[in-house]
C-alpha cells in the first residue's frame, strides 16, 4: 500500500517495518525518518524529544542498528531496510520480555522517554549475542547503556531492573516476536550510543500516547 501519495513530485519508497513491506511517496529524503514513520505509517513508539540525538525517545532499529530517528534523513535508510518500533514488540496480551520487566519494575516513570530505552535495549542486548556474549550483562554495563537514554534519577534503579530482567527472561527462552534471536551477519553492528551533555533538558509532558503508564492494571506496551 503506498501512503502520501497526493504529490506528483514523490517517489516511492519501500521499508520493512515492524516485519511487514510498506511503501511510501517520499517529497522531500532530507526529512527525518521519524516524521515519516509517525505521521504516515502510524508509528507511535518513537517520539519527538530533544531533536538533537541525545534524549533517545526517536529511537528505533535499522536493519538491526541502533538509531535516533529525529535526526535520520529519509536518504540514509536503504530501500527495503528492516525498521523495527516499539509498536512492533509485543502485544497487550503478549509483551516482550523487555516490556515485562519495565511493567514488573514500574520503571515507566512519566513514560515519554522510554520508547529509547526498551528499543535501544533490544539493539543492544541482540548485538552482545550476536558477537558472542550470551552472559547476562552486569549493573554497571547497563548503567552505562542506559546514560546515553534520557532519564530521572528516582527511576534509574527500576529501569536498571528492568533491562537486566528483561535480559535474564530472554535467556531463559521466554521471548516472542521480536526477540533477541536473527541479529547475526550485517546486522551485528557496535552499539554507539551519543552521550548526554551537560544539562541536556529532560522535559516532563502530559501527552498520554506513552510507552506505558504507571498506574497498574491499566498499562500499555505499545505507543
Amino acid at each position: 500500500m503506498t501512503w502520501g501519495a497526493d504529490r506528483a513530485d514523490t517517489a516511492d519508497r519501500t521499508l520493512r517495518v515492524n516485519g511487514h513491506d510498506r511503501t511510501v511517496a517520499v517529497a522531500d529524503e532530507t526529512e527525518q525518518l521519524l516524521y515519516l514513520l509517525r505521521n504516515a505509517l502510524g508509528q507511535r513508539g518513537p517520539k519527538f524529544g530533544c531533536g538533537v540525538a541525545q534524549c533517545g525517545a526517536c529511537t528505533v532499529l535499522v536493519d538491526g542498528e541502533i538509531r535516533r530517528s529525529c535526526v535520520t534523513p529519509r536518504r540514509t535508510v536503504p530501500e527495503r531496510a528492516s525498521v523495527e518500533t516499539l509498536d512492533g514488540l509485543g502485544t497487550p496480551g503478549a509483551p516482550h520480555p523487555l516490556q515485562q520487566a519495565f511493567i514488573d519494575q514500574q520503571a515507566g516513570q512519566c513514560a515519554y522517554c522510554v520508547n529509547g530505552m526498551i528499543t535501544g535495549a533490544l539493539g543492544w542486548l541482540r548485538q552482545r549475542k550476536a558477537a558472542g556474549d550470551t552472559s547476562l550483562p552486569s549493573e554497571q554495563e547497563i548503567a552505562e547503556f542506559l546514560s546515553g537514554e534520557a532519564a530521572g534519577s528516582s527511576a534509574r534503579r527500576a529501569r536498571l531492573a528492568g533491562v537486566r530482567g528483561g535480559a535474564r527472561q530472554a535467556a531463559r527462552g521466554r521471548e516472542s516476536g521480536g526477540g533477541f534471536a536473527g541479529l547475526a551477519g550485517p546486522h551485528a553492528r557496535r552499539c554507539q550510543h551519543p552521550q548526554r551533555k551537560g544539562g541536556a533538558g529532560y522535559r516532563r509532558t502530559n501527552r498520554t500516547d506513552h510507552a506505558f503508564v504507571r498506574r497498574r492494571p491499566r498499562i500499555s506496551v505499545r505507543g
